[in-house]
């Protein structure tokens, strides 16, 4: 059996090097200093105090025509839809999303094909020791790798798990699972990075309430479907002064102009004004997105959207010349 892994971070390096061990043909496709590094000393990992050399096959491109039986995406949320694009050249009939997200399966099948992707998670942590990963499998009791069922396929990457003894557990609604995690996980990173001594957040009494706080609203929010947010910002144009609303769920980020007498909520565009205009946001324009300092899809998650936004602000009122 084939496997690719695409992305050689951490994640990648991790699931890479079990899968090489336990007797796939892996490759790894890598780009940038990590490229340098595989392709100058190969896939080094720790394991029981000893650097041991990963049986992997290092890849600067990806032709049409390399098929695998899988490919693990392992890269960053702000890089999937680029690697998907490229992707839906590739022949290769799966894909392994390992990636959380607001985003559905269907919203990336518009990208790279129907019927490619298999929705994952994994459960694995670690590092870099210099150039060597330093990195582990979370026990199945805290974080198992997840899967999404889907027509049958995730039985054979089951399989795959089951021979490399990787823990792995199989859910339905992957999609779900996937907010359900964001909505505990988010406030939890957010109370470590504001906690004056992260070691022991837990003896913060006061930010032990307002992390509960946050993740009883999140679940709360999520049971009655309704985490849609509306925000908005003052937008100065001229002598008058127009208002930027942006909204925000899985399905749909958009940005509406209005004079203020109108109303924008929950996917509704404003009221009829003369002020009024549309903008899709997409994963084509490069923005902050959700990326943060030390974590891609974890700690100062909202604050990262605050700067999103904020981004998005200082691009129009660049553009309509606004203080």
């Amino acid at each position: 059996m084939r496997i690719l892994i695409y992305g050689a971070g951490v994640i990648g390096s991790l699931y890479g090097a079990l899968l090489a061990e336990a007797g796939f043909d892996v490759s790894v496709l890598a780009r940038g200093k990590r490229l340098e590094v595989l392709s100058r000393e190969g896939l080094r990992y720790r394991y029981k105090g000893k650097i041991l050399t990963a049986p992997v096959t290092v890849l600067s491109e990806l032709t049409p025509d390399d098929r695998y039986d899988f490919i693990f995406l392992t890269v960053r949320e702000n890089q999937l839809h680029t690697a998907l694009k490229e992707l839906r050249a590739n022949g290769s009939p799966r894909i392994v999303t390992m990636v959380n997200s607001l985003e559905t399966c269907d919203q990336w099948e518009t990208v790279c094909g129907k019927g490619r992707i298999i929705l994952a998670f994994p459960g694995a942590g670690g590092g870099f020791d210099g150039n060597a990963l330093d990195a582990a499998l979370t026990p199945r009791l805290i974080q198992p790798t997840t899967l999404g069922k889907t027509d049958g396929t995730e039985k054979a990457l089951a399989r795959v798990f089951r021979k490399a003894k990787i823990p792995y557990a199989v859910v339905a609604d992957m999609h779900a699972w996937q907010l359900c995690h964001l909505a505990m996980v988010v406030p939890l990173a957010d109370a470590y990075y504001a906690a004056a001594d992260p070691g022991n957040a837990g003896k913060d009494a006061a930010l032990m309430r307002k992390t509960a706080k946050q993740i009883r609203e999140n679940f709360s929010a999520i049971k009655q479907d309704t985490y849609v947010t509306t925000m908005t910002f003052p937008l100065e144009y001229g002598v008058k002064t127009l208002n930027l609303y942006l909204y925000i769920n899985s399905q749909v980020m958009g940005v509406q102009f209005c004079d203020g007498k109108g109303s924008a909520g929950s996917n509704e565009p404003g009221k009829a004004t003369p002020y009024k205009a549309t903008l899709t946001i997409n994963s084509d324009i490069p923005t902050q997105s959700f990326e943060t300092e030390g974590s891609s899809n974890g700690g100062g998650f909202f604050a990262a959207i605050k700067r999103f936004f904020d981004s998005i602000l200082n691009f129009f009122r660049s553009l309509f010349g606004a203080k």
